[in-house]
């Protein structure tokens, strides 16, 4: 230790310390014992898991389990078959190389020793895991068959291969061979049994000292002659790879460098040549592969090749202080990560020794910068965070347990320029997604290098990517700034993202993701799975070209057919070559990189984030089996990981199968990236929406023009409604063509057109809509006519009396037309397509009339009824989706000429904000018994529409109050009690005065007690209070998060088990807040006389019934074991007391056939619904 810490003084600031290599050693056969993986397998989550999966993949290659060989107690290993035997020591070698990779420490080289150079070769990028499994597997089973057991054995010997080959003249008569060359002292010799016992009694003769291994063949010698003919045969079909880290021969004593491979010949010489280990060894010194630094790891379940490494190499002793210095950096978030629960902070002892002062000062920046070149200055601020795509850092605020920044980039800065202007979609200049993959990832780093600043993190997911309104980059050049806001929750492991643009004084949102950070090895080991099935359809496309099913095309003419819809920038061409088959939409590719790191500073550059993705476009828009008047574009993906940094020199492929989804015209994929035998990188969900060439340029010229349409909106004076068409003069022209481009467009027949047929019903929805108005216009040369005639008029009888009444008589036969005037009144004696008379339009002002339009239209085009959207209707909850809200502003022009802003339904999102727009809204709301408030809870399955509106749908009036701090949850800081007064206040400005009827669903019944505990202390009444699964707080804790981490993780938020999705950041910290405010409630009873008739709406399953998830693997973890996760996971007891009961004189409680959150959705919330119904009817007012 003195040693040590001398040479520790001995560092010199001002000079580069080279890194520590690291060599990744696997030994062979002789170092297995039994239980060698107990201890892995019971200490570590990461061991007990890759096991189970090696072992998963032997069984289904068809071999027999070997775990029992790995943690079996008192195995012997004397009954076990070679096959396991052999399996069990590859598997425990190539978990131990993961083990340490997901530590942090990387193989600079790997060497193996006889059969230790399987997992070598996996190590090194040659070999997959599971081609590892198969021939180590296949290779013992013909040993098995083809050679006798234990009529041959092996002998070590402390001597020199040369004076291994001297004894070996000296005794011509015994049969036997040198397997292997250990080290200068060491050398195996095999040879038949009863010779190798004769050799072992002249070597003690000579005193020279000799071990018999224990194994069953004599393997690298002439015994295993039978095997080379079957095991060559065999392994014709297994692919090698190209090295992706130095690969030490010691069948060769050579060096594989990154970049080149083995045939099939080498593994079959291999099992009989010798073994040259000590020659490899100073192979790899004397082509600098390794130096006195190196660090060298056995991964053995016995280290036996370290002593041969020391011997061969004279290893110093100071490899600790060398690899400390050299920056070796341990991960000790994965070492400690899965013990978290368990660690304890240690006291430790004052220097109590010697009145001595032990103490070593400090001085300098040695630990932070061993292993760098110091030689530059480093500068520790934001500005050294700065990258191409984030410019400049404007805030950083941390309020509460939220923590903010708020970056902002330039378009027009030079390199950033470029990476926009090189992605051009159909001659606009579109923002690609890749750019804002780059800001969420280097946006999340920065984050989470405040918050983990002790950690290095590497890699990141960029999950739930949803292109909310397209990023169009200025064509003059001129500055145009973005936002990028990052937030994160202190108890949150991911980062929210959001990516906006100034116009004029409004913020615009475009993107939204969520970027989560993890382990690249995890990825990786779970992605090996895979990768046969992936490797076997892309050798199905290599295949395919001789059959004439796929098509290989180079780069210049997979970007020129792509250039037809997407002009890339050279520095985004980085397919090489692409295999596809257009029948089956899938499709593989060399990726070599054309762009350099001089071409900007990226954290993942867009250009190689755009190469390996952009697969799934050429798919589909490059396909003869897409038409020329259609297109698809990406609008994000549920997730993308990076589990290895992207080189522009290294080469890659890529694979992906698009496929249709459940809905109408979208395509979707996952596409896998491999480094060499590798899977680096997934990117799961990648959708595309089919849109009709024409339409696309109509949404990105109405992008282009939001700004104005925005400054124009609402502000047109009221006057009465009239159709401006101008209409052509002496023209002839014939409702036939009209119907020829609706059956075009729709690819239909024109015959199918006929009077009575539903438009809708013939596939004719908002984006075909926007294409055939288009082409009528053109025809008709009549740009007014608008957009919603599709659904105004739903059938062709109905369009044919339209264009007749309003553009002229285009019957089926042509005729000549007759001249009209310039405006066509619709006229007030008959009744608008809305069902206002035109008379009340003219007399209304337009807030007024604007929520019977806005009714009327969604309740046409949703096929719903009008009485479903009331006040509390959220127009997501009842399917307006951006293509409807993209229309609807048009239909509302058409029908009462007025201009409405394109982000109508942003503002409004529920019809309540609607109505409060009316000029003429009363500033209450009368006394009515039919009037219900119910509290929303903020939380719920992402997938579900808003349930309390379409429950309440039978009540005649229904408010639904909504936390004021949803978009504010950092605000949310008061007790329930105070949080409960709001909504009284809110309550009483609709309705002056009670009898009330209240209720809420989960915690909101909570809220809802409270309320009505309120109204009645200030003297008011409370008739009826519904509590729709409420936990009673006298019985039940609140919530822990945990709880709502083991919901997401069975899909209950999203509808997907085991899916990366999470609750967005601010509804989770709601959440949080809410819990907090919960936990310092307590309950207090109404007074007697006073207390509401309560009805308590039971969910009578638990969320594991409802997902068939083993109830004993959740209540292992953490979270589930207190009593609210127990009432959310489990089936309920009818007879057992919930806490409601004891607060209520008249109280009655209902059972529905659901759990928590799925009574809330169709179709079991009709029944909670009609509970609901019959007990306001039930009974009468006091």
């Amino acid at each position: 230790m003195s040693s040590l810490m001398e040479d520790g003084k001995q560092l010199v600031l001002s000079e580069r310390i080279p890194e520590c290599s690291t060599a990744f050693v696997f030994t062979g056969q002789g170092s297995e014992w039994a239980c060698m993986g107990k201890q892995l397998y019971e200490a570590s989550s990461f061991c007990r898991t890759i096991f189970h999966q090696h072992d998963a993949i032997c069984v289904g290659l068809g071999f027999s389990s070997f775990i029992v060989l790995l943690i079996g107690d008192d195995m012997d290993l004397g009954i076990a078959s070679p096959i396991q035997i052999q399996l069990a020591i590859v598997s425990f070698e190539s978990t131990l190389s993961s083990l340490w990779q997901h530590w942090g420490v990387r193989p600079s080289v790997a060497i193996g020793h006889s059969l230790g150079e399987y997992p070598a070769l996996v190590s090194s990028g040659i070999l997959s895991l599971s081609d590892m499994f198969f021939l180590v597997g296949l290779r013992a089973q013909i040993i098995q068959d083809s050679c006798s057991e234990s009529t041959h054995s092996m002998l070590a010997v402390k001597v020199s291969a040369q004076h291994a080959e001297e004894i070996l003249r000296q005794n011509q008569s015994l049969d036997w061979n040198v397997a292997c060359i250990n080290s200068p002292s060491s050398t195996v010799i095999s040879g038949y049994k009863d010779d190798v016992a004769n050799l072992r009694k002249f070597l003690d003769l000579q005193n020279i000292k000799s071990t018999v291994l224990g194994v069953r063949y004599a393997f690298h010698s002439p015994q295993m002659d039978p095997v080379l003919g079957k095991y060559r045969q065999m392994i014709k079909a297994v692919r090698f790879t190209k090295a992706t880290i130095p690969f030490a021969s010691a069948y060769q004593s050579d060096i594989i460098m990154p970049g080149h491979s083995i045939s099939p010949e080498y593994l079959v010489q291999q099992t009989r040549q010798p073994v040259k280990f000590q020659p490899a060894l100073q192979v790899l010194k004397t082509k600098a592969q390794i130096d006195d630094s190196t660090m060298w790891l056995d991964l053995g379940p016995r280290p036996l090749c370290l002593n041969m490494i020391q011997q061969s190499l004279n290893i110093p002793p100071s490899r600790l202080i060398a690899s400390y210095k050299g920056g070796m950096d341990i991960q000790w978030r994965q070492y400690h990560g899965q013990y978290g629960s368990n660690l304890n902070l240690l006291e430790l002892p004052s220097y109590a020794f010697d009145v001595k002062n032990y103490w070593i000062q400090y001085e300098g920046n040695w630990s932070l910068t061993k292993g760098r070149d110091t030689t530059q200055t480093q500068t520790p601020t934001s500005d050294s965070f700065k990258t191409t795509t984030l410019q400049v850092i404007e805030s950083e605020n941390r309020e509460g347990r939220q923590a903010t920044v708020i970056f902002s980039s330039n378009l027009a800065e030079k390199h950033l320029r470029i990476a926009v202007r090189g992605h051009s979609v159909n001659g606009t200049l579109l923002c690609p997604s890749s750019v804002y993959g780059d800001m969420a990832i280097g946006a999340a780093a920065y984050v989470f290098s405040k918050t983990h600043p002790n950690e290095k993190i590497f890699s990141f997911d960029v999950y739930n990517m949803e292109v909310i309104k397209p990023l169009l980059a200025n064509d003059d050049g001129k500055d145009q700034w973005i936002q990028i806001t990052a937030t994160k929750q202190e108890d949150d492991e991911f980062v929210s993202i959001s990516i906006s643009s100034h116009e004029s004084e409004t913020l615009l949102n475009h993107i939204s993701c969520v970027v989560k950070h993890g382990s690249g090895v995890d990825w990786m080991c779970k992605w090996a799975r895979n990768t046969y099935f992936v490797k076997a359809r892309i050798e199905n496309l290599m295949e395919g070209i001789a059959q004439r099913s796929t098509q290989q095309i180079l780069r210049p003419i997979a970007y020129k057919l792509f250039s037809d819809l997407v002009t890339y920038h050279k520095r985004y061409q980085g397919m090489k070559r692409v295999y596809l088959n257009s029948d089956l939409y899938e499709a593989a590719a060399e990726i070599e990189f054309q762009s350099a790191y001089s071409d900007g500073t990226f954290h993942v550059s867009p250009y190689c984030i755009d190469s390996i993705l952009h697969i799934s476009g050429f798919i589909l828009n490059g396909s003869e089996m897409t038409s020329k008047d259609t297109v698809y574009i990406s609008h994000g993906w549920r997730s993308l990981r990076i589990a290895r940094p992207l080189s522009h020199t290294k080469r890659y492929r890529n694979y992906v199968r698009m496929q249709p989804t459940d809905t109408r015209g979208v395509m979707a994929g996952d596409i896998y990236v491999f480094d060499g035998d590798e899977i680096i990188a997934v990117c799961k969900g990648l959708k595309f929406q089919e849109i009709k060439r024409k339409v696309l340029g109509l949404l990105l010229e109405r992008q282009s023009n939001s700004l104005a349409a925005m400054q124009g909106a609402l502000k047109l004076p009221t006057r009465k409604i009239t159709a401006n068409l101008p209409i052509a003069k002496e023209r002839r022209s014939n409702f036939g063509e009209i119907l020829k481009i609706i059956a075009s467009e729709a690819e239909i027949g024109v015959d199918e057109l006929t009077d009575n047929a539903c438009l809708v019903e013939l596939g004719i929805d908002s984006l075909l809509a926007m294409g055939i108005v288009e082409r009528i216009r053109v025809l008709l040369k009549c740009a007014d006519i608008p957009s919603s005639i599709f659904f105004d008029f739903q059938t062709v009888s109905q369009l044919r009396t339209f264009f007749s009444n309003n553009v002229g008589s285009y019957e089926s036969s042509e005729r000549e037309t007759t001249t009209h005037s310039d405006k066509v009144s619709t006229g007030s004696s008959t009744k608008s397509t809305s069902g206002i008379a035109d008379e009340d339009l003219s007399n209304r002002k337009f807030p007024d009339i604007l929520p019977e339009i806005l009714r009327t239209i969604l309740s046409e085009r949703l096929k719903i009824s009008e009485s479903e959207i009331g006040p509390s209707a959220r127009f997501t909850g009842i399917s307006v989706d951006s293509l409807m809200a993209l229309e609807t502003p048009s239909m509302i022009r058409s029908r009462a000429c007025k201009n409405i802003d394109p982000n109508f339904f942003c503002d409004y999102p529920s019809f309540g904000g609607v109505l409060k727009l009316e000029s003429t809204q009363a500033n209450g709301v009368e006394r009515s018994e039919s009037t219900l408030v119910l509290k929303e809870t903020y939380y719920g399955p992402k997938k579900s529409p808003q349930a309390i509106s379409v429950i309440l749908q039978q009540s005649p009036t229904i408010y639904e109050l909504i936390s004021p701090f949803v978009k504010s949850p950092a605000d949310f800081k008061g007790t329930m009690a105070w949080i409960a007064s709001l909504y009284v206040g809110e309550i009483c400005k609709k309705q002056k005065s009670g009898p009330y009827i209240l209720g809420g669903w989960s915690i909101g019944g909570i809220y809802a007690y409270e309320a009505a505990r309120q109204l009645i202390i200030q003297g008011e009444k409370v008739s009826r209070l519904i509590l729709i699964d409420a936990p009673c707080p006298t019985k039940l804790p609140p919530m822990m998060l945990e709880t709502i981490d083991r919901l997401e993780e069975l899909g209950i938020f999203d509808g997907f088990a085991g899916s990366q999705y999470r609750l967005p950041s601010l509804v989770r910290q709601h959440f949080q807040s809410s819990i907090l405010a919960l936990k310092q409630y307590r309950l207090e009873v109404i007074p007697d006389g006073k207390r509401p008739h309560c009805l308590a709406i039971s969910a009578k399953n638990g969320v594991l019934d409802s997902t068939g998830t083993n109830q004993e693997i959740l209540h292992n973890k953490d979270g589930i074991s207190d009593a609210t996760s127990r009432w959310v996971m489990q089936a309920r007891n009818e007879l057992e007391d919930d806490g409601w009961e004891e607060m209520f004189s008249e109280f009655e409680r209902r059972f529905v056939e659901a759990n928590h959150f799925t009574m809330m959705q169709r179709p079991v919330n009709k029944a909670v619904a009609e509970l609901i119904s019959e007990f306001i009817g039930r009974y009468e007012i006091e």
